[in-house]
């Protein structure tokens, strides 16, 4: 990815992506226009797209595969046939091969899987029954699609009275991440009220940007 920092960490079946956002981060173009999803080619393999933030194992990527069928068309829908090319709806990818796999798709399919998560997107939030090493505690909160790097930073900044609020510790830990270089709040473990809050706000965001 050109001038993107990113890191990918997978655990069990959640993968999480963030980038720091620079000139060219695709997830800003993505943004201003309400989706959430974006394209890219790889530089390196030429013809070679991938999806980010990549859904494999995803709530959203479940349910699209939930939905698709051998005729599906419309918003929202995919042919079945797109997804199984690449094993999108296997679950998330447990090694190298998958995970090649999933980034090395032709343009047309990128885009058609990446509009198709768009036009249902919707974030979530979910109180942790336990996580893997202590990762997600009991009773703590997350959102579903993941909310970070760009996403959580225009969420912060559009909404400055719920930044000193409920949600101030979420927007302030990612702000002080950003001075670093790092706009993530990866490392940080959200409670079930901010993760309310943060679903609520994304989605406010991204349907305003649609309008």
């Amino acid at each position: 990815m050109s001038r993107i920092t990113s890191l990918v960490a997978t655990l069990g079946t959640l993968t999480l992506f963030a980038c720091v956002a620079g000139p060219e981060d695709p997830s800003l173009a993505a943004l201003a226009v309400g989706d959430y999803w974006f394209t890219g080619e790889d530089t390196t393999k030429p013809g070679a797209f991938y999806i980010g933030p990549r859904p494999d194992g995803s709530r959203s990527m479940k349910a699209l595969c939930e939905a698709a069928t051998p005729t599906c068309t419309g918003s929202g829908c995919i042919a079945r046939e797109v997804l199984d090319r690449y094993g999108w709806c296997d679950g998330s990818a447990k090694d190298t091969a998958q995970v090649n796999r999933l980034n090395a798709m032709s343009r047309a399919d990128a885009e058609a899987i990446a509009s198709a998560l768009n036009a249902r997107l919707q974030f979530v939030a979910f109180t942790s029954k336990g996580g893997p090493a202590g990762l997600f505690p009991e009773g703590s909160g997350s959102v579903d699609p993941y909310l970070d790097g760009a996403v959580l930073k225009a969420v912060c900044d559009e909404n400055p009275t719920e930044a000193t609020s409920t949600f101030k510790r979420v927007c302030e830990f990612e702000e002080s991440q950003c001075r670093r270089g790092e706009c993530t709040a990866m490392a940080l473990v959200w409670t079930a009220d901010e993760a309310t809050v943060g679903a609520t706000l994304a989605n406010r965001l991204f349907l305003s940007r649609r309008r």
